[in-house]
């Protein structure tokens, strides 16, 4: 979990391991193919490309992942933090809903009971709502960028 409590995922699990597995495999593959002076022809998530480099990722490299969850975000921000109102006007939607209204609650978005990953401490029972949208904004792209990319990179 996230803000004061470290993220409550247990890095041992069966999945994390396999993940694992295939960016090493990756990894040694590029290299072989580097040293070989050959240029590996394979899609690479620009997002990904990004981390390599040591860039910073953010909000805005969201839609790169996720496009729906992306704009969903970017949507949420600007009407919290750039217009200061509770009114998010999704893309392609033509009626504006306040942040109560989409349902939200501080776990990572896509989650079932199996894997339920919370944003804050009792996230599953603490519903977003236009003072705290910014931190589940926050949680969710961190979890997304930092924790769940950069586990691997």
């Amino acid at each position: 979990m996230f803000y004061g409590h470290g993220l409550d995922v247990s890095n041992e699990s069966k999945k994390v391991q396999t993940m694992v597995k295939y960016f090493e495999l990756i990894g040694i593959f590029m290299a072989r193919a580097l040293l070989d002076d050959q240029i590996p022809v394979m899609p690479l998530s620009p997002v990904l490309l990004k981390m390599l480099r040591g860039d910073d990722c953010g909000l805005l490299d969201m839609t790169q992942i996720n496009t729906a969850l992306g704009n969903t975000l970017l949507a949420m921000y600007d009407a919290v933090c750039v217009r200061k109102t509770n009114a998010v006007l999704l893309p392609g939607q033509h009626k504006s809903f306040t942040i109560e209204e989409m349902g939200l609650d501080f776990v990572l978005p896509g989650c079932n009971d199996h894997m339920l990953v919370e944003l804050i401490t009792l996230g599953s029972k603490t519903p977003v709502t236009f003072d705290n949208a910014a931190v589940y904004i926050d949680g969710v792209v961190i979890f997304m960028l930092q924790y769940g990319v950069k586990l691997f990179v």
